[in-house]
């Protein structure tokens, strides 16, 4: 169980996902004080019903809600990469969960770049919204300050109290009207995403006048042999930096690509190349949409500010 805590107040700022920012009305809702704990929020475009649980509310597209009770092969094609990367994040998530040797050294670089980003974002001042938010834990780190917090994530943690309004749902698809959040942040999650351009165009719809966006993103270094470089540098030409991040329904196709550019025909590498990330092609597609504001480089990690 996973408690949420979605206010009675907070339900004007939900939306339908799959209808734009059409608002939702509470149906055979329960409230326990000011929360809601169970029901249903119906769209007012097309009367969809999304349920609540536990007090969080399951704001996923209509398409997917068959693979979240049955598993990715519920999924419609263009969303089976996502469910299959999901999977895949869910299995790590478990074997992470215990306490050897691995599972320590993953938590103290997850709780380094955490650290380094809230000291990054310090006071947004308004209400921010993190996409991909995991267990929300950024909210209450040292360095960082909003008015109003709220997370996003498709995979809500099993056992974890959000003492915060959360929402289940895909940052592809925000289900909020547009405007409600004077900021949105993500950390180092667009590598999971669907289409990371299908996200930073949600990122500024829901983003108000003057709003910022907060960007933690770690990249790949280059290949470290001479050959692997040279394959890597072929398919990254062939598949552009448009294909890479606003990939939609077209991954079969960009699949067949990169396995004629990676002799090995290795998955993995597939993989690699079609998902490697790099300060250019974040700065390409945010500054399609906001001002960039600052941009630099720690490492293998890139931070970003931008601003509508």
């Amino acid at each position: 169980m996973t408690p949420g805590m979605i206010r009675s107040a907070d339900l004007e700022l939900l939306a339908c996902p799959d209808c734009a920012g059409e608002g939702l009305a509470p149906r055979d809702a329960r409230f326990e004080g000011s929360a809601v704990v169970s029901g249903a929020l119906e769209c007012g475009g097309c009367r969809s019903a999304f349920p609540i649980e536990h007090g969080i509310p399951w704001l996923m597209p209509a398409a997917l809600v068959g693979g979240r009770r049955h598993g990715f092969e519920g999924f419609p094609e263009e969303w089976r990469r996502w469910g299959e990367g999901l999977e895949g994040f869910r299995g790590w998530r478990a074997t992470n969960a215990g306490d050897g040797a691995a599972s320590r050294a993953e938590v103290r670089v997850a709780e380094a770049r955490r650290d380094a980003f809230a000291a990054w974002c310090g006071d947004v001042r308004g209400r921010a919204l993190e996409a991909a938010c995991g267990d929300g834990r950024l909210r209450g780190t040292r360095g960082f300050h909003a008015r109003e917090y709220w997370g996003i994530d498709p995979m809500p943690i099993e056992g974890t109290d959000y003492h915060f309004p959360f929402v289940a749902g895909v940052g592809e698809r925000l289900p909020f009207r547009s405007g409600s959040f004077e900021a949105v942040l993500v950390k180092d999650s667009l590598h999971h995403f669907q289409s990371p351009g299908g996200f930073f165009d949600e990122a500024r719809r829901v983003t108000s006048p003057g709003g910022c966006l907060l960007v933690c993103q770690g990249i790949e270094g280059p290949p470290a042999t001479p050959a692997a470089r040279e394959r890597a540098g072929l398919f990254l030409r062939r598949a552009g930096t448009a294909a890479k991040l606003l990939l939609a329904g077209e991954i079969s196709e960009l699949t067949a690509r990169a396995r004629k550019a990676v002799s090995s025909g290795s998955e993995e590498n597939v993989g690699h190349y079609i998902w490697r990330i790099t300060r250019e092609d974040l700065e390409l597609e945010v500054g399609r949409r906001y001002e960039i504001v600052d941009s630099r480089v720690d490492g293998n990690i890139v931070y970003l500010r931008a601003r509508t």
